[in-house]
C-alpha cells in the first residue's frame, strides 16, 4: 500500500509540475509577446530616432566641417595680411593673395575672395572692379562684420559680379595688433556648394532634407518649387503649408505634422553653430507603422511555435529528470563527503527531500569550511601569515588545508628571501651608485684632459703644418739658388775662358812691344849715326840734324812708352794669373757649394714629406682622440645615469623593505 502511495505520489508530482510549467510558460510568453510588442516598437522608434538623428548630424557636421574649412582659409589669408608689415602692404600683394584663395576654393563653392579696406578700396580675387558708385563700405556684409566685431554669415543674395547667382558671404574684420581697423577680409559662396552636400542624401521611403538658413530663407528642400534658385530667394512665410516648421526650427525634438503633400511625417531639426543655419530632417509615419507590423507578426509566430516546443521540451524533461533520483541521491551523498559544493532546503520526504537533506548538510559542511577559509584570507590580506587551521577537512577537502599549509609556509619563507635580497640589493645599488659617481668624476675629469690633449695636439699639428709649408718654401727657394748658381758657375767658366784669352792676347802684346822696343832702339842707333854724319856735314847737315835728333827723341819717347807699356802688361798679366786663380778657386767652391745646395734641397724636400707625413698623422691621432673623448663623455653620461638608476633601485628596496616588514611571519624558534 506504501508503494502504491509512493508510486501516486510520484506520478501526481510529475503530472502536477507538467501542468504547472504549461501554465507558468502560457502565462510567462504571454508576458514576454507583450512585452516584446512594446519593446519592439520602442527599439524600433528608437532605431529610427537613432538613424534619423544620426543622418541629421552626419549631415550637419558635412555643412558645419564645410563651412568651418571656408572659414579657416579666409582666416589664414586674413593672417597672412595682417602678418606682413604695414608699410609692405601693396594693392598686387593683397590681390595676390585673394586671387590664390579664389583659385583655390574655386572647386569647393567659392565665388570669390576680397578684401574691403576702411578706405573703401576693394580688391577681389576673380579680378572684378566695381563701378565708381559700388562703395563697399555700405554693402550689409561689411556693415554686419564691423558691427559684430567677428565673424558674420550672410543671407542669400544676388551677386553684384553677374546680377544672376545666388551666394552666401562670410566675413571677418582685419585689426592689427594695436587694435586698430585696417578691413574686412570676405568670401562669396555658391548657394549651389551648400545644395550639393545636402542633395547627396538619397532615399526612396519618401525622406528628405531641407536646410534653411538664420532667416528660414529655404536654401534646399526636396521640392523643388520651394527652394531658393538662381536670381529668386524664397522664405518660408512665402508659403501658408510651411508655416508649421516655424515651430521645428525653434524645437529640436522630434515631431509629427502633415507635409506638403498632405501625409503625416515626423520632422527633426538641428542648428549649424557657424552660421545658425536650420538643417532639417523629415521621415514618413507609415514606415515605423509598417515595420513594426512586420515584426509583430513574426514575433507572433515565433513565440507560439517557441511555445509548443517549449511545453513538450519541458514535460519531456520532467519525465527523463525525475526518473533517476536514486542515482541523484548518491551523487549528493559524496558531496556530503566534500565531492561538491552545494546547498538547499528540503521540503518533500520522498526522495527529494532525501536529496535535499543530504544537500542541507553538505551546505553546513561547506558553509563551516567556507568561513574558516574567509578567515584565512582575510588574515592573509591583512599581512598575517601565522595562521592554521581549526576545521576538519575530509577527503578533497584535505588538499585545501595541505595547500594552505604550503601556501603560508612558502609565503613565509618567501617574504624573509625578500627581505634578505631587499637588503643586499639596497646594499648593492648604495655601493654602485658611489662607484658609478666615482666613475662619472674620473669620466668627467679624462674628457677635460682629453680636450686639454686635443687642443695641444691641434697646436703641434698646426705647428707641424706650418713647418711643412716652410720647408715647401726653402725647397723651392733652396731649387732657384741652386738653379742660379749653375748659371753662377757656368759665367764663371766663360770669365775664366776670357782671361785666358786676355793671358794670351798679353803675351802677345808683350812680344809686340819687344819688337817697338827693339824698333826704336835701332831708330835711336839710326838718329845717332844720323847726327854723326850731319855733324860730318857741316853746315849742309844741320837741318838733317835737327831732324835727326827729333827722330832719336821720339825713338827715346818710344822705347819708353813700349817699356812703361811693357810693365803695364807684365802687371796685367800677374793680374790675369791671379784672376784665373782666384776664378778657379771660386770655380771650385761654387761647385761644391752647388752640391751642397742640391744635398740641402734634398734634405730639405725630405724634412717637407716628413712633415706632410707627420701632419696627416697628427690628424689621425686627433681623430682616434676625439673618438676617445666621446667615448668617453658616453661612459660618464651612463655613469650618471647608472648611478641615477642605483639611487631608485635603492629607494625601491627600501620601499619593498617597509612593505615586507608590515607582514607577520611564523617564529620557526
Amino acid at each position: 500500500m506504501h508503494q502504491n502511495h509512493t508510486t501516486q505520489k510520484y506520478h501526481s508530482l510529475v503530472t502536477s509540475i507538467a501542468y504547472f510549467i504549461s501554465i507558468i510558460m502560457i502565462f510567462s510568453i504571454s508576458l514576454i509577446f507583450l512585452s516584446n510588442y512594446f519593446t519592439t516598437k520602442q527599439l524600433i522608434t528608437n532605431s529610427m530616432q537613432k538613424t534619423i538623428e544620426y543622418t541629421l548630424n552626419y549631415y550637419e557636421k558635412s555643412i558645419n566641417d564645410w563651412l568651418s574649412l571656408r572659414i579657416a582659409q579666409i582666416d589664414s589669408v586674413g593672417n597672412s595680411i595682417l602678418s606682413t608689415p604695414l608699410e609692405l602692404r601693396s594693392e598686387e600683394q593683397l590681390f595676390q593673395l585673394v586671387e590664390q584663395s579664389t583659385n583655390f576654393g574655386a572647386d569647393f563653392g567659392v565665388v570669390s575672395d576680397y578684401v574691403v579696406l576702411t578706405t573703401g578700396k576693394m580688391i577681389s580675387g576673380d579680378g572684378w572692379i566695381p563701378d565708381e558708385d559700388f562703395n563697399a563700405l555700405e554693402r550689409d556684409y561689411y556693415i554686419n562684420t564691423i558691427k559684430k566685431d567677428g565673424l558674420y554669415i550672410s543671407t542669400p543674395y544676388i551677386d553684384a559680379t553677374d546680377g544672376t547667382s545666388i551666394v552666401i558671404t562670410i566675413a571677418m574684420p582685419l585689426k592689427e595688433k594695436n587694435g586698430e581697423l585696417y578691413g574686412i577680409i570676405a568670401r562669396d559662396l555658391s548657394i549651389n556648394a551648400v545644395k550639393d552636400i545636402v542633395n547627396e542624401y538619397s532615399a526612396s521611403d519618401g525622406s528628405y532634407f531641407y536646410l534653411l538658413d538664420n532667416e528660414n530663407n529655404i536654401l534646399f528642400h526636396y521640392n523643388s518649387n520651394y527652394q531658393t534658385t538662381d536670381m529668386k530667394t524664397t522664405n518660408i512665410q512665402d508659403f501658408s503649408e510651411l508655416d508649421f516648421l516655424n515651430d521645428i526650427t525653434n524645437n529640436s525634438s522630434i515631431q509629427l505634422y502633415k507635409d506638403y503633400d498632405g501625409k503625416e511625417k515626423y520632422f527633426v531639426a538641428v542648428k549649424e553653430e557657424n552660421s545658425n543655419w536650420t538643417i532639417g530632417f523629415v521621415f514618413p509615419k507609415n514606415i515605423i507603422s509598417q515595420q513594426l507590423l512586420h515584426q509583430i507578426f513574426i514575433n507572433l509566430f515565433v513565440f507560439i511555435i517557441a511555445l509548443v516546443i517549449s511545453i513538450l521540451l519541458s514535460i519531456k524533461m520532467l519525465f527523463n529528470r525525475l526518473h533517476p533520483l536514486k542515482e541523484i541521491i548518491n551523487i549528493a551523498k559524496q558531496i556530503e563527503k566534500g565531492n561538491l559544493r552545494t546547498s538547499i532546503i528540503p521540503k518533500y520526504h520522498d526522495e527529494i527531500g532525501i536529496l535535499a537533506q543530504t544537500f542541507s548538510n553538505t551546505a553546513k559542511y561547506l558553509n563551516d569550511i567556507i568561513k574558516e577559509i574567509s578567515f584565512i584570507l582575510t588574515q592573509i590580506s591583512n599581512s598575517n601569515l601565522n595562521i592554521h587551521t581549526k576545521q576538519n577537512y575530509y577527503g578533497e577537502f584535505s588538499e585545501i588545508e595541505t595547500a594552505f599549509y604550503y601556501i603560508t609556509e612558502n609565503m613565509n619563507n618567501i617574504i624573509q628571501q625578500i627581505t634578505h635580497s631587499s637588503l643586499q640589493v639596497s646594499n648593492g645599488s648604495f655601493e654602485l651608485s658611489n662607484n658609478a659617481q666615482l666613475l662619472s668624476q674620473g669620466a668627467t675629469e679624462q674628457s677635460v684632459q682629453i680636450d686639454a690633449l686635443v687642443s695641444h695636439i691641434n697646436q703641434i699639428t698646426e705647428n707641424i703644418k706650418q713647418s711643412a709649408q716652410q720647408c715647401k718654401l726653402a725647397s723651392e727657394l733652396t731649387q732657384s739658388v741652386s738653379k742660379k748658381l749653375n748659371q753662377d758657375n757656368t759665367q764663371m767658366k766663360q770669365m775664366i775662358s776670357a782671361m785666358s784669352d786676355i793671358y794670351t792676347s798679353s803675351q802677345e802684346i808683350e812680344n809686340i812691344v819687344g819688337t817697338i822696343e827693339d824698333i826704336a832702339f835701332q831708330t835711336n842707333i839710326l838718329a845717332l849715326n844720323a847726327s854723326i854724319e850731319a855733324v860730318k856735314a857741316g853746315s849742309y847737315g844741320k837741318s838733317f840734324a835737327v831732324v835727326a835728333e827729333e827722330v832719336r827723341n821720339l825713338a827715346k819717347k818710344s822705347a819708353e812708352a813700349a817699356k812703361n807699356t811693357r810693365i803695364l802688361i807684365e802687371n796685367s798679366i800677374a793680374a790675369v794669373n791671379n784672376g784665373v786663380s782666384t776664378a778657379d778657386i771660386t770655380a771650385q767652391s761654387l761647385n761644391e757649394t752647388l752640391k751642397d745646395t742640391h744635398t740641402v734641397a734634398n734634405t730639405i724636400e725630405f724634412v717637407s714629406k716628413s712633415y706632410s707625413a707627420q701632419y696627416t698623422d697628427m690628424q689621425e691621432v686627433t681623430n682616434n682622440i676625439q673618438q676617445i673623448s666621446n667615448i668617453i663623455q658616453t661612459n660618464s653620461e651612463a655613469a650618471q645615469q647608472c648611478a641615477q638608476t642605483s639611487k631608485e633601485l635603492s629607494h625601491e628596496a627600501e620601499n619593498m623593505k617597509t612593505l615586507v616588514n608590515q607582514f607577520h611571519l611564523i617564529d620557526k624558534q
